[in-house]
């Protein structure tokens, strides 16, 4: 669910799933930029060099296709993952 329902508790929320996010990360994508600077900040505390973008559905999508092999695993958090899914077919 959206994590802005956590009120005064967001910003440092989003900077701690963040920062979770790349310790097991090879790679980001946000499909929104929404709390962005937040998350950045946790994910930059963790790693300087796991890649984060804000992509379209699409984007996302299509470097799964192209990066993505048998064994790998693909996390998806919020409501954009159906998007990106559809994409895939």
């Amino acid at each position: 669910q959206p994590m802005i329902e956590l009120g005064t508790y967001a910003d440092r929320s989003h900077e701690e799933v963040g920062e979770a996010a790349a310790d097991c990360s090879d790679a980001i994508f946000l499909t929104n930029a929404n709390w962005f600077t937040s998350f950045e900040r946790g994910v930059r505390r963790a790693s300087k060099t796991v890649p984060l973008m804000v992509t379209t559905s699409t984007q996302a999508a299509d470097y799964i296709r192209e990066h993505v092999k048998k064994g790998d695993m693909v996390l998806f958090k919020g409501k954009d993952a159906k998007h990106v899914l559809d994409q895939l077919g």
